[in-house]
């Protein structure tokens, strides 16, 4: 013999078929679907000096940004900041930039004889295309690994932070580096890595492997 839900039984599970019906309806004529959240991580090299500072930062997205900042002891400066995407070939980058934005801070001035009574003009924003006339940054990085540090190499005899023609380039920085020699040959772009990697000369490029025998 068939058992018989009670009324007040049925009319629950009809409300919840309703219910679960008009959602589903509401989720295909609104287009709203679920979707898997993407997590995009950042490699970032850097070089900090006084009052100044240069960040690469490679997204798993492939995607980039080049951020230089230079600031003076009264509080003026600005602030320039690249962006475009990457192509990775095993252990070379090339960056492809797109677009700039830069932003600029005027002086701190004193209005009162009170010292601690400033004003401070608001930053310029600036956006645009990039462009190497305008603003040309390396574009070309190989990524060298050594004991707990990974450095960011350009074959482009340029000053890191000036962006001006230097006699060195990267790997004659990182060679002096590594020799302990007296002549600081600059800066290089780096950061610490939680693996400790032996250094091995295949990880140089062929041109410049002589300045690590």
């Amino acid at each position: 013999m068939k058992k018989i839900l009670p009324l007040s039984t049925f009319l629950l599970l009809s409300l919840i078929f309703i219910a679960c019906s008009d959602y589903e309806e509401s989720i295909v004529n609104t287009g709203i679907s679920e979707k898997k959240v993407t997590i995009v991580d950042t490699t970032a090299y850097s070089i900090q000096g006084f009052n100044s500072s240069i960040s690469l930062g490679l997204l798993s997205n492939n995607t980039f940004y080049y951020r230089t900042s230079f600031f003076s002891c009264f509080g003026s400066g600005d602030i320039k900041h690249i962006s475009g995407d990457y192509i990775k070939e095993n252990t070379k980058i090339i960056l492809q930039p797109t677009q700039v934005k830069t932003t600029s801070f005027e002086d701190f001035y004193i209005l009162e004889e009170d010292e601690e009574d400033y004003y401070e003009n608001s930053p310029r924003i600036k956006t645009y295309p990039y462009s190497e006339e305008e603003f040309k940054i390396k574009n070309e990085y190989y990524i060298v690994t050594i004991n707990n540090k990974s450095y960011a190499l350009s074959e482009e005899k340029k000053d890191n932070f000036f962006s001006e023609k230097s006699p060195y380039n990267d790997f004659e920085r990182l060679a002096s580096l590594l020799k302990k020699e007296d002549e600081v040959l600059g800066s290089i772009l780096s950061r610490q890595t939680n693996d400790t990697t032996l250094f091995t000369i295949k990880q140089i490029p062929t041109k410049w492997r002589f300045l690590f025998k």
